[in-house]
């Protein structure tokens, strides 16, 4: 493939351990074959917003709103710095689901969470990797041996109550089996709204992220080759 300025943007979403790392290394190397330019963000991706977010919480002064405009205002910073990006291929980990659910479990009203959603440029292709709860946390346990705070229940507590918890976490003062719980009923919760949402994502791609990695990159690049040419064809 001849190389060129086409932009292709790609969100992959999924649970923890659904293996969105993997796949994203697995295009990016795809991509290098193939003689396309990549570039790989994350939603959030911006050290200063999290550097504001970390010196609140440190004072136990911020609030469910204050965070959820951080999390959006530092997704819309990313995806600025990706439209002046030249890179053919862009794919991003993790997107506007991402923001949702933390709005959704966080009680920000729907309508402003959509409005705040509708802002960011609609992707080419939005993956979704699905894998049961289960599957998801006996991954993070034989990768990392525990699961993080942030992905449990408890990291929607907000003030006083969400550092205690953090710092229980890190000292490892939390029951791995009530983390774990934790761990379990968050990925139930998440899984549930992402296929609520799923009538309403446009080129979506759900794939069944208990199969073999290498099945997933092929079934993932094939749309994005396909839609790449498409792109190439419109320009």
């Amino acid at each position: 493939m001849q190389s060129n300025t086409v932009k292709f943007l790609v969100a992959i979403e999924g649970s923890d351990g659904s293996g969105k790392s993997t796949l994203i290394q697995a295009l990016a190397a795809r991509a290098k074959q193939h003689n396309v330019s990549f570039l790989k963000r994350s939603f959030h991706d911006q050290p200063m917003v999290k550097a504001i977010i970390r010196n609140f919480e440190a004072h136990h002064s911020i609030t469910r709103e204050m965070l959820s405009a951080c999390l959006w205002a530092s997704a819309a910073y990313t995806m600025e710095e990706v439209a002046g990006s030249r890179a053919q291929l862009v794919v991003c980990d993790r997107y506007d689901l991402t923001g949702r659910l933390y709005d959704r479990f966080s009680g920000i009203p729907l309508t402003l969470t959509s409005t705040n959603a509708a802002l960011l440029p609609q992707p080419d292709l939005y993956v979704y990797l699905d894998l049961s709860p289960h599957i998801a946390l006996g991954r993070v346990l034989s990768r990392s041996g525990k699961v993080s705070f942030y992905e449990t229940m408890d990291q929607y507590e907000v003030g006083r109550r969400n550092g205690e918890l953090h710092k229980a976490y890190q000292m490892g003062l939390i029951d791995p089996a009530e983390a774990n719980n934790s761990f379990l009923e968050k990925k139930k919760n998440e899984r549930a709204f992402a296929h609520e949402l799923f009538p309403r994502i446009p080129n979506l791609l759900i794939l069944d992220a208990s199969r073999p990695a290498p099945a997933l990159v092929e079934d993932c690049w094939e749309q994005i080759a396909t839609g790449l040419v498409s792109c190439t064809l419109r320009c």
